[in-house]
Formats: C-alpha cells, sequence, structure tokens
C-alpha cells in the first residue's frame, strides 16, 4: 500500500504521457489492470461523471469482467474526469469506441499491454521515488486502504453502485 505521499512521490517520477494518467487514474479508481486498459472511451459519461467497466482484456483476449460487482458505474470525482477529458484531447485514438489507453505500437488496434507499462514505467519510477516494488495490485490494494480509512468498505461502494 502506498500513502498519500508515496502516491504524489511515483506520480511525479512519471513524467510522460500517457503514463502519468494512467497511473493517476487507476490509483484512483482502483480497477484490476486487465478491466483499466479495456476501458474505452464510450464507457465514460461526462454529464454524470461516472465510469462503466464493461469488459476485461488479458493476454490481448477481450473478455467480461471478473465479478458482476465490476459492472458497476464508479462515480468519477470532477478532477479526476477532467483529467481523463485532458488525456481524451490529446490522445490519437480518442473515437467513442477507440481504447482510452491504445496503443500506438499496435495502431490503436489494441490498448497497452499491463506488464509493459508495469515493467517499463511503474516500476522504475517507483525505484526512484524510493518506494519499492510497486505495481498494479499496489494501486488496487492502495485505493482499498484508502476507503477503509475513510470508513467506506470496497465491496459496499460497489454493490451501492450497481
Amino acid at each position: 500500500m502506498l500513502a498519500i505521499d508515496d502516491c504524489r512521490k511515483l506520480i511525479e517520477e512519471i513524467p510522460e504521457e500517457p503514463f502519468r494518467t494512467i497511473v493517476i487514474l487507476d490509483m484512483a479508481t482502483g480497477l484490476r489492470c486487465s478491466e483499466f486498459l479495456a476501458l474505452q472511451w464510450s464507457d465514460f459519461n461526462w454529464e454524470s461523471l461516472t465510469l462503466m467497466v464493461r469488459r476485461a482484456i488479458v493476454d490481448g483476449v477481450v473478455d467480461e469482467v471478473k465479478t458482476r460487482y465490476s459492472r458497476a458505474g464508479l462515480p468519477l470525482d470532477p478532477t479526476l474526469a477532467e483529467i481523463a477529458w485532458r488525456w481524451k484531447m490529446q490522445a490519437a485514438f480518442a473515437k467513442p469506441g477507440d481504447w482510452v489507453f491504445a496503443s500506438p505500437f499496435q495502431g490503436g488496434r489494441m490498448p497497452y499491454w499491463p506488464w509493459g507499462v508495469q515493467q517499463r514505467r511503474i516500476k522504475p519510477a517507483a525505484r526512484k521515488a524510493r518506494l519499492g516494488d510497486v505495481g498494479w495490485h499496489t494501486f488496487r490494494h492502495t485505493f482499498s486502504s484508502l476507503l477503509r480509512a475513510n470508513e467506506e468498505d470496497l465491496k459496499v461502494r460497489l454493490v451501492l453502485n450497481t
């Protein structure tokens, strides 16, 4: 788990887009990397500030989400929505059916691979920030721990939003 200051340190060590936005959004949503990287622009409802988790992608295969609770609409903080919108405005692939984090190496046909982002961006930034071994699952644990610290249980929150 990362403390809030640790999250800031990590983000400071990742200035390059889209990787900075990837880390910020995943930390703030607590999604599994398979769900997070499978987001498409049509999953954002900008008017109601919600994010729908409709699919997962594992080893290049798009499939259903892991649990029925994963289909819950996640409320987006306005600041978080603004960060996502800024990325959309500069993304090369920004049509409704495009991956939010479409890989330019795949011509936008697939999102970035989680292993590559973790090994080439997240882990080196964490080492540089002296945070130890940080990866996708660290973000999920951090999100869950911060919710519990605010006396909100992750499972209750997801059930209420279905």
